[in-house]
């Protein structure tokens, strides 16, 4: 999380009232570049910084845009997986909760 370009966009959008989110890796299993505390901004409309890693990053991508589409505000716990025994719990969490720390 020590991704200042992640902070700063997230902090943007939100003075434009851009709906964001910070995805966060909880949990891995398996190999992958993803590690526990790997982060990345999310906001409308495509734009990202930072890196949760791996082959399921764009998936992980469109299911946060389409979250953020539907309106959520409230954090999730959403898990991934891949064949080969592979799993990633990424934390969802709109950015509106996160004002007080931008």
């Amino acid at each position: 999380m020590n991704n200042p370009e992640l902070w700063v966009l997230l902090r943007e959008s939100l003075k434009k009232s851009v709906p964001c989110a910070l995805l966060l890796t909880l949990k891995t299993e398996g190999s992958g570049p993803g590690r526990p505390g790997a982060a990345m901004a999310v906001i409308s409309g495509g734009t990202s910084s930072g890196t949760i890693g791996g082959g399921m990053e764009q998936g992980m991508i469109r299911h946060a845009l389409l979250m953020l589409e539907q309106g959520k505000t409230s954090p999730s716990n959403l898990l991934f997986s891949m064949k080969g025994n592979f799993s990633r719990e990424i934390l969802f969490f709109p950015a509106n909760g996160l004002r007080f720390l931008l």
